[in-house]
């Protein structure tokens, strides 16, 4: 959710740790992105979409880590 001024973009709920090749690949395939939840749309809450990871969504907490979905 870059390129913006909105608090939450830089919220720790919002960032996902990276490496360049699968950065490369969510910005090259965003509409699977979105639907994995890698990408979130500018009008979303970052803090309410699910990101899948290592096979299991979780939900990204305020401390940086995660909790499962209710």
């Amino acid at each position: 959710m870059g390129s913006t001024r909105r608090e939450s973009t830089n919220a720790v709920y919002s960032l996902v740790d990276l490496c360049h090749p699968c950065h490369s690949h969510i910005e090259s395939h965003r509409t699977q992105a979105l639907d994995d939840g890698w990408l979130v749309p500018q009008h979303g809450d970052p803090a309410l979409v699910p990101v899948k990871a290592r096979g299991t969504w979780k939900m990204l907490d305020m401390f940086g880590g995660y909790q499962l979905p209710d």
